[in-house]
């Protein structure tokens, strides 16, 4: 045995003071955490956090003490043990794990206090703090041994012998925790169903405040009914009616604000909602079906909520059409003047040709006039929020606009809608439709007057590669006033040429020749795009610097009969097998697209396009004759698109998606350039670049080519193949093609002998319609706007 002295004493006195502060905090505090205490939300520290802190400080606090104090437990305040082996007996015997458990609760609780969170399905790991009430063990033994140290303990021992004394003061410690257990038990149920019963009062009270509200709008809105009927000597009978109508059917739409509650959630969750309980309404709509995904959700985010009584309008004829809406529930017609021309059931579309309100004059007003017939509720969607996401986002414009205008879509609906009434169609569908027409011919940042594209055509004039004074007027001559000019192939490198005397675009003698004859195109207002080429394989040492060999996908030659102008032989001759870039040169070349487009840019082209077709160096990677590669580059159908999407990515990066277009010829053979699965080919490679939002590609718009004429490619722009034709070799021999096409006019024939020559001879003399025979009957009585092709 080890007698204490005084500062052991004292210490072991706050200890138990310290346990009977845990006690009380187990057994009254944390059964109120529990019970009242709100964890939801972010930074959600609360005074029960806090008291929670505070109390596991007590706790730790305890655990300390219990590795360095024994228990006293005789009338010689004597230690049980001596002071070494009290840390081991803690651990073992005295209660350690159940400490350290009951102390484990604050760590999640100060994670879900700190953070957003939902931890009410946590918050019952907290009562694992109840296990401290085992302290009351602990406590027992203490009181067992300090009993012996009071005046009534000694008076008892003269009677009794220690060990009786001790059972005995066992027996009364037992007692007593019974009693405080199930005190305890009886607090926390009370507590708890206390709490329960706080919040049943509050939904309830919270109903009652609703249909408080809800019962203060109606007796509101029927004290002005009742003044404006006696006021307006509103009949007898007829009040009744408005009476009913106003309990009936205003009532249960009465205090509640959607926009409000809308209003206060964030803009994802907006989209999400809307997304969801009128998504299926916009993928099914024939005015949104062309639509991705992605634009659909876009959408959906700018939808508000929308609530109308029946027997309202939603809009009436004549309305500026200022928004559409979804008719997520209810009923509603549609009337023209007194008559019901259609029945509206939720989920349907209403007054969707408001999205052309910004662009086209006769959707600025409603057609009809929408009424409820139950009470509805709708999502609006805003014309001028949409007309700016339409100016900030182009790419939405041409899956709109074809969907109207497609055989099966709005407009078709709407006049087989009026032939089955036996009525005319309104003359202003009509109208619409030239006017959305119109609006497709927008092509990203420009606006076209027309659907006919001068061609990119290699006209070999460009001595050393330097566009020459004449390239300005051949050019000039042939751009109109938004019209759209493809310029010839031009080479993005030294190591791109394979044809004498094409124009490069890499070099500043280059850029400074460009320039006037940008300058003349673009100054009568026309579009002028600059195409960036890479021969590859097409080529021939002459044309490599330093007599190298051309480079390709792979070492593979042309073999498909076309030959090669070789300079220093003086006459055509076979393709030369080329060498196959290694993958680390690759980049170079991608770098050498992104600069030339930059330079385009520089000297001001509108746009530029990559030239990926007819077997030059983007379609010999495309292609599987032409590619062999085992690489990155090479194999599968991905990996051969992998080189040009990296090009078109670099351009779209230095210049914009929305001034970058692309030519394909995923069908042709022409040197050699042929691949076993075409269409699968197609199909990843457009659905890849459709992601991007180019401006165009020939084959967003689309820009069809090969040998169409006036009335063909009419057809192809109004039968919805193509948004804008291409013409070639009727453009070089007639510089005034549009005009021609206007009028149906008579047109030059072209000297094929003259095409790849090198004088002005067939370049740009060919004689405009006002300087032939024909200029009288035509252009004496047609002025001509070249609206149309």
């Amino acid at each position: 045995m080890m007698v204490i002295d005084a500062f052991e004493a004292a210490v072991h006195q706050g200890w138990v003071k310290t346990i009977l502060l845990d006690l009380a905090y187990t057994a009254y505090l944390v059964p109120l955490s529990l019970a009242f205490d709100n964890m939801e939300g972010p930074h959600a520290y609360t005074f029960f956090t806090y008291l929670n802190i505070v109390g596991t400080a007590f706790y730790i606090a305890d655990i300390a003490m219990g590795f360095h104090t024994g228990f006293i437990c005789d009338v010689r305040r004597a230690l049980i043990m001596e002071a070494g082996k009290v840390a081991q007996y803690y651990v073992r015997h005295g209660g350690f794990w159940v400490d350290l458990i009951a102390a484990l609760p604050i760590i999640p609780e100060l994670v879900f206090s700190s953070v957003p969170s939902d931890a009410t399905a946590y918050k019952w790991f907290y009562a694992l703090r109840l296990l401290r009430l085992a302290r009351v063990f602990r406590l027992l033994k203490v009181w067992g041994g300090s009993v012996f140290s009071n005046t009534l303990a000694r008076g008892l021992q003269r009677f009794m012998s220690t060990a009786v004394l001790y059972f005995c003061n066992l027996l009364v410690g037992l007692s007593v925790l019974v009693n405080l257990m199930v005190a305890v038990c009886f607090m926390a149920a009370s507590i708890f169903y206390f709490s329960f019963a706080i919040n049943a009062m509050s939904d309830l009270l919270h109903g009652f405040s609703r249909q408080n509200r809800q019962a203060e709008a109606l007796r509101r809105k029927l004290e002005d009914a009742e003044a404006w009927m006696q006021e307006r000597h509103i009949p007898t009978h007829l009040q009744t009616k408005v009476r009913r109508y106003l309990v009936q059917v205003w009532a249960p739409h009465a205090g509640i604000d959607d926009a409000e509650q809308f209003d206060a959630l964030p803009v994802e969750l907006r989209g999400e909602i809307v997304n969801n309980l009128a998504g299926d309404s916009l993928r099914q709509c024939k005015m949104f079906h062309l639509l991705d995904d992605a634009m659909r959700a876009q959408l959906a985010a700018m939808a508000e909520p929308v609530r109308l009584v029946a027997g309202h309008d939603l809009y009436r004829e004549a309305d500026d059409a200022d928004s559409f809406f979804i008719l997520q529930e209810g009923e509603a017609l549609a009337l023209r003047g007194m008559h019901c021309i259609s029945c509206l059931h939720g989920p349907a579309v209403v007054g969707q040709a408001a999205v052309f309100s910004a662009y086209v004059d006769e959707c600025r007003s409603r057609l009809h006039t929408v009424r409820a017939v139950t009470n509805c509720t709708l999502w609006q969607f805003s014309g001028a929020r949409l007309a700016t996401l339409l100016k900030h986002q182009p790419e939405f414009l041409p899956p709109l606009c074809n969907s109207y205008l497609q055989a099966s879509g709005y407009i078709q609906a709407l006049q087989r809608r009026a032939e089955e009434r036996g009525a005319a169609a309104p003359k202003r569908l009509g109208r619409i439709e030239r006017e959305v027409r119109a609006l497709m011919e927008r092509m990203g940042p420009f606006e076209l007057a027309h659907r006919m594209v001068m061609a990119p055509l290699t006209r070999c004039r460009a001595i050393d590669g330097i566009p020459r004074t004449n390239a300005i007027q051949y050019y000039s001559q042939r751009a109109t006033d938004g019209g759209m000019i493809i310029s010839e192939a031009t080479c993005i490198s030294n190591t791109a040429h394979g044809y004498p005397h094409t124009p490069g675009i890499y070099s500043m003698e280059q850029l400074q020749g460009w320039k006037p004859v940008v300058e003349a195109v673009t100054g009568k207002g026309a579009v002028f795009v600059s195409q960036l080429w890479h021969v590859g394989r097409a080529s021939h040492p002459d044309y490599q610097p330093g007599g190298a060999l051309p480079v390709s996908a792979s070492a593979i030659p042309i073999t498909d009969g076309t030959q090669v102008f070789a300079p220093s032989q003086g006459k055509m001759v076979d393709f030369v097998a080329p060498r196959a870039l290694e993958e680390e040169e690759i980049p170079a070349v991608v770098e050498q697209y992104r600069q030339a487009a930059r330079n385009a840019l520089d000297v001001g082209f509108s746009a530029v396009e990559i030239h990926g077709a007819n077997g030059y160096l983007v379609d010999q990677f495309f292609k599987s004759e032409s590619n062999h590669r085992t690489d990155g580059y090479g194999g599968s159908i991905e990996k051969r698109c992998r080189f040009a999407l990296e090009v078109v990515d670099a351009v779209c990066s230095e210049v914009g998606a929305d001034r970058t277009g692309i030519r394909l010829s995923l069908f042709g053979g022409f040197q050699n350039a042929t691949d076993t699965h075409p269409y699968a080919l197609g199909s990843y490679l457009l659905e890849e670049l459709n992601k991007r939002g180019l401006l165009y590609v020939w084959r967003g718009p689309l820009i069809a080519a090969g040998g169409y004429k006036r009335e063909s490619g009419m057809h192809a722009v109004q039968s919805g193949h193509a948004d804008l034709v291409a013409y070639g070799r009727l453009f070089i021999a007639n510089p005034d093609l549009p005009l021609r096409f206007c009028l149906d006019a008579p047109l030059n024939p072209y000297h094929r002998d003259t095409f790849y020559t090198f004088d002005d001879l067939g370049y740009t003399d060919y004689p405009r319609l006002q300087d032939t025979e024909y200029r009288e009957e035509f252009l004496g009585a047609h002025p001509c706007a070249l609206d149309q092709p």
